[in-house]
């Protein structure tokens, strides 16, 4: 019976989607930082400026998610990366709001990294179970 590869595709569709994710909060980040803050409820600061740093830092973790899109196992250690890095950051923003004194609208920051990360992580498990499609066996 020939494999179908279907965790592969939707491994590939959940870091798709963790790139649009991202872009929902690095554009306005960087364009409108007020804006994100009052969506966000993050609360209103005194300078814009650590929003739009941490929207670049953004940009370039997302900037890391091309070339997993196009080959998840020649990019393995990127792959894990991607994973490991949103899940990572789930759990501090978890962590900060139960603990640290966040904002509340981090909260939802960790519930969607959390849950995506999880989901990539049984997809990256289930496309490594299933192999690279181009070994030939």
């Amino acid at each position: 019976m020939a494999r179908r590869y279907t965790a592969l595709r939707w491994f590939k569709r959940l870091i798709a989607l963790g790139f649009v994710l991202n872009a929902f909060f690095f554009l306005p980040g960087l364009f409108a930082p007020r804006t994100l803050e009052n969506w966000a409820h993050f609360g209103v600061t005194n300078t814009v400026h650590w929003l739009q740093n941490v929207s670049v830092l953004l940009v370039i973790v997302t900037l890391m998610y091309i070339p997993v899109l196009r080959d998840p196992f020649r990019y393995l250690f990127v792959s894990v990366l991607a994973v490991g890095g949103r899940f990572g950051a789930g759990t501090l923003f978890l962590f900060g709001v139960l603990f640290m004194d966040y904002p509340g609208g981090m909260g939802i920051l960790a519930t969607s990294d959390l849950v995506l990360s999880l989901a990539q992580a049984f997809c990256l498990y289930r496309m490594l179970e299933d192999g690279d499609p181009r070994a030939g066996y």
